[in-house]
């Protein structure tokens, strides 16, 4: 059995859904296809780490990001999957490493793969007023007496991003 290091990093999207499961469900479809698009699932990055004994390459590729939650999960390959659970584990070293030179890297790369997908949010922050139908984003509309129909939502482009909020974990 091979083991690799996990890095769960948090997105612009993360815990940013819409009011109805059905909205969601079609937008991660659609979503997951931009992904795709611009090559996320083909990325990876090679580092040769220097000062960690027993350690001499490590392998980054996307994992997968989650429907759920909206959080990007990344594998560390280290050295062709030679090494067992506690060997990695143990490593404090390598962890410390991956935390402190390796995830600032994959976010600034992933961030340049990623700068074209701009997605329509309420306020920049979440997808409540909004629905998503047709591969479309709509805007709910509200109603009062005296203004008639308005917009319920601030609408902005917000780009998708990783945020540098992650954790390293075997």
């Amino acid at each position: 059995m091979y083991y690799d290091i996990s890095i769960r990093f948090k997105t612009s999207l993360s815990n940013a859904f819409f009011y109805g499961d059905e909205d969601n469900d079609r937008f991660n479809e659609w979503f997951g296809e931009q992904l795709s698009k611009v090559g996320l699932y083909h990325w990876e990055m090679i580092d040769n780490p220097t000062g960690i004994e027993g350690v001499s390459e490590l392998k980054i590729v996307v994992n997968y990001f989650d429907a759920d939650d909206h959080n990007m999960f990344v594998s560390v390959h280290v050295d062709n999957d030679t090494h067992d659970f506690d060997e990695l584990a143990d490593n404090q070293v390598l962890l410390d490493y991956i935390e402190r030179n390796i995830a600032p890297k994959v976010i600034d790369e992933l961030n340049d793969l990623l700068s074209g997908i701009l997605l329509p949010m309420n306020e920049g922050n979440d997808f409540y007023q909004l629905k998503f139908d047709g591969n479309e984003f709509y805007c709910l509309l509200g109603y009062s007496e005296k203004f008639g129909f308005y917009p319920m939502g601030r609408l902005q482009n917000t780009p998708f991003v990783v945020e540098d909020d992650f954790e390293v974990y075997v």
